[in-house]
């Protein structure tokens, strides 16, 4: 693993992530409109792009990819929990 990279690529999804749901969320902060938004984020990266990477390469199996979306809709939707409960304050 490359710790540097993989800092500062969170780092430019953080700020990003947080960036779309400000814009997105008109001022209505809530606790649901946080998970609406990971999720749909979620679904974009884990779905649309593992779709893309599944049918590009051939370095995990199906059931991985199918694993490795779900991770990153829940993943997201806690992301857009913790940006309901900052952008909330």
């Amino acid at each position: 693993m490359i710790l540097w990279a993989v800092t500062v690529g969170c780092v430019i999804m953080a700020y990003l992530f947080s960036t779309i749901y400000e814009g997105w969320s008109k001022d209505e902060y809530s606790l649901s409109n946080g998970i609406r938004f990971g999720v749909l984020i979620g679904l974009f990266f884990g779905a649309g792009i593992g779709l893309v990477m599944y049918g590009t390469e051939f370095r995990m199996t199906h059931a991985a990819h199918i694993i490795d979306a779900l991770f990153w809709v829940v993943t997201y939707s806690i992301a857009g929990i913790m940006a309901s409960a900052v952008y909330k304050r």
